[in-house]
């Protein structure tokens, strides 16, 4: 979490956790993490010079390696490039002298990475190399150490393409780094974790199009995390923050800017990140097919729209209810309100898009979540050229006020669509 502290006694704490968890462990691929033009610099520094493969990158990797565990086929002979052969280390040693003749393995004993089938097969693919060594672990036919050391070919290629594992241990980014972004921003917050820090954990999927929920959004940095890596990747995922409305404190620097609550703080924040990202973009003349969502909904919980039936016994209060509730919606009740506690009841997205689709006769929007849709009017009453003009099929949802329609008009919508009433 940071370096060059002088705190503690004996040891400065410069560690924090990123604890993992899954609903069902065996329901996941694994993580994997792209392959950083760093690090593939570093590693895969040689070249292929002759074959089909000529002018790819690869690094190689001992055939024999201690830690192995031994197997029935994986302990034989190799012919090296002078006729002699060697075995990795070990009591036990097949008793024909020939190019892949294998032996059971005692305990202790070393194997080779590869079966013997394997073996033969990359061995004509030319995917083996023999070096010349002092040090080689590997025993010639008379049991001395041998003067080859075998090693395999590692394909950068195929290595893009399956990635690798990420280690437990992150220390390219640390808590620091938050203050600086946040003081690009002219965000004032404490203690926010590194954008580039939960970048780096959504990297570890290979999906770019997901949904990504923090429960306790503080600052928003999943949010600006998640912008961030579908700029660098053209990825399509989505983020759901959450963050309650918890005071600033008077004396505190987001109150003297002008942040009452931790949720404006975050709120800024996205807005912030976005328009910055729009700057990048547009410095960096992306193609101009590209275009980015880059948009966001703040949601914040409310009493229900629709008016709460109460259970009474008195007859008179019971009366006045049944009166009350000739109009099902509270006062001063606003349409966009009522349609997303509508797509809640139905099972929508909040993304959904709303639009009014007419407006002359009647006031009727369109909800759309991907392919799928539905109307609806909040209007006290419905004239019939409206909604026949609407095009409904039966699986078309149509959403109004019970008392808009009367009882034939409910029979003749019923059949052409499905009809909701509030």
């Amino acid at each position: 979490m940071k370096s060059g502290s002088n705190k503690g006694d004996f040891f400065s704490p410069n560690i924090d956790y990123v604890l993992v968890y899954a609903k069902n462990i065996d329901a996941i691929d694994g993580f994997r993490l792209p392959l950083e033009g760093e690090y593939v610099d570093r590693i895969y520094t040689q070249i292929e010079k002759s074959g089909p493969l000529k002018g790819e990158r690869y690094r190689t990797m001992g055939l024999y390696q201690a830690s192995l565990e031994s197997r029935i086929n994986q302990r034989y002979w190799i012919k090296c490039p002078d006729g002699s052969f060697v075995i990795p280390p070990g009591k036990s040693s097949p008793t024909k002298l020939s190019d892949g003749e294998k032996i059971t393995p005692n305990s202790g004993d070393g194997v080779w990475r590869w079966s013997v089938t394997r073996y033969f097969k990359e061995s004509k693919n030319n995917n083996l190399v023999f070096k010349e060594t002092k040090t080689s672990s590997l025993l010639d036919e008379k049991g001395k150490k041998s003067k080859w050391n075998v090693y395999t070919k590692i394909w950068l290629k195929d290595r893009l393409e399956e990635g690798r594992v990420p280690t437990n241990l992150i220390t390219q980014f640390e808590n620091r780094h938050s203050a600086a972004e946040l003081k690009e921003l002219e965000i004032p917050f404490d203690y926010a974790k590194p954008s580039k820090l939960i970048s780096y954990l959504i990297s570890f999927f290979n999906e770019k199009e997901f949904t990504i929920l923090d429960f306790f959004a503080g600052s928003g940095t999943t949010a600006h995390s998640v912008i961030d890596s579908n700029r660098n990747d053209s990825g399509n995922r989505k983020f759901i923050c959450v963050q309650i409305p918890e005071n600033c404190s008077d004396d505190s620097d987001a109150k003297k800017m002008g942040f009452n609550t931790i949720a404006d703080i975050c709120k800024e924040r996205i807005r912030r990140v976005i328009k910055s990202t729009e700057e990048k973009n547009i410095q960096s003349q992306i193609d101009s097919q590209i275009k980015p969502d880059l948009d966001f909904r703040v949601f914040k919980l409310a009493k229900s729209n629709y008016k709460i039936w109460e259970d009474i016994k008195d007859e008179k209060k019971l009366k006045d209810q049944l009166k009350l509730f000739e109009d099902p919606l509270v006062e001063k009740y606003n349409d966009i309100d009522v349609i997303y506690e509508i797509i809640i009841k139905e099972g929508y997205s909040l993304n959904s898009k709303i639009e009014i689709f007419k407006e002359k006769l009647n006031k009727i929007y369109k909800v759309s979540d991907g392919e799928f849709f539905f109307y609806v009017t909040l209007d006290k009453t419905l004239d019939e050229k409206s909604f026949n003009s609407l095009s409904l099929e039966q699986n078309t949802m149509f959403v109004c006020l019970d008392s808009a329609l009367d009882d034939s008009q409910k029979i003749n919508l019923e059949k052409q669509c499905k009809l909701r009433v509030i």
